[in-house]
């Protein structure tokens, strides 16, 4: 397996602008851009081992819509691996400037979503007028779920009833 960021030669290559999946034809993408958001949609086509990763000077929300492995694990820098083999409905969330990479065997064909979020553009500006920003987006869900970590300690996913 390749580490994703890396170059043949061994040396660090750029980080990737969106989530880097090796090999490339193993999913399909669409890509939108709105400025100080952009949005990637990933479906994955075969069932076959893939690697990804992400690195860069922007927050990365990823909405698994479907997502289940046979093997494999996932790494966000400053937290304990994951090695969890069902995530489907799940939101992760990677800080701008950590690194994200993983690995998969994949159970089922995988769709997720990824949002990249750029915090220095003017949309998140604290400055900028108020009456000038867009509505807070309202999200509803008969089930909300949630995670933490802390101080090194990982708590279970729990759900609430609405």
């Amino acid at each position: 397996m390749i580490d994703i960021g890396s170059s043949r030669s061994g040396l660090r290559s750029s980080p990737p602008s969106i989530v880097e999946i090796s090999p490339s034809d193993i999913a399909r993408r669409r890509l939108a851009n709105w400025g100080a958001i952009q949005a990637d949609t990933v479906r994955v086509i075969r069932r076959e081992t893939f690697e990804y990763g992400f690195h860069a000077r922007r927050h990365l929300l990823i909405a698994h819509e479907r997502a289940e492995r046979h093997d494999g694990e996932t790494h966000i820098e400053g937290l304990p691996k994951s090695t969890r083999r069902e995530f489907s409905c799940k939101l992760s969330f990677v800080p701008a400037g950590h690194r994200f990479h993983g690995w998969q065997i994949p159970r089922v064909l995988t769709r997720v979503a990824y949002f990249y979020i750029d915090s220095q553009h003017t949309l998140f500006d604290p400055e900028w007028p108020t009456h000038d920003q867009p509505s807070p987006v309202l999200l509803r869900s008969s089930r909300l779920e949630y995670g933490a970590q802390t101080e090194g300690r990982s708590r279970q996913f729990r759900s609430i009833e609405r």
